[in-house]
C-alpha cells in the first residue's frame, strides 16, 4: 500500500501526537509572521502620517487591518496552548515574540488613524 503525502501528512503514527502539535503551532506562527511582516512592510512605506491616515480611513484598509487582527487573535489562542505543553520550543518563542513586535508596530499605524482595535 503506497501513501500519498498530504497537507495532513502530520497526522501518521511516525511522529508523537505533542511534536505534531509543536510542528503545526510552529508553521501556524511562521504564517502569522509573514503576514503580519508584509503589512508592517506596507504600512512603513507610507512616510506622510496624513497619507497613512487617509489609507488607514479606506474600508478596504479597514477589512484588511480586522482581517490583521484576527490573525493575531489566532496567533494568541495557539500560544496560550502551546505553553501549557513542556514539549514548547525556543523557536516557538522567538517567533511569538517577534510577532508580538511586529504587532506593537503595526498598532502604531493603526492609532494614527484612530482605528478601535479589541
Amino acid at each position: 500500500m503506497n501513501l500519498e503525502l498530504t497537507q495532513f501528512s502530520f497526522f501518521s503514527d511516525d511522529t508523537s501526537e505533542i511534536d505534531s502539535h509543536v510542528s503545526v503551532w510552529l508553521r501556524c506562527f511562521e504564517k502569522c509572521h509573514s503576514i503580519l511582516s508584509e503589512a508592517n512592510e506596507i504600512f512603513s512605506s507610507i512616510h506622510s502620517p496624513i497619507l497613512c491616515t487617509e489609507v488607514l480611513q479606506q474600508t478596504r484598509t479597514q477589512e484588511y487591518v480586522h482581517n490583521l487582527q484576527e490573525i493575531f487573535h489566532v496567533h494568541k489562542r495557539i500560544y496560550t496552548a502551546a505553553i501549557r505543553e513542556t514539549t514548547t520550543t525556543n523557536q516557538l518563542t522567538s517567533i511569538w515574540k517577534q510577532i508580538i513586535v511586529l504587532w506593537t508596530n503595526l498598532q502604531s499605524f493603526f492609532s494614527t488613524a484612530h482605528l478601535r482595535l479589541v
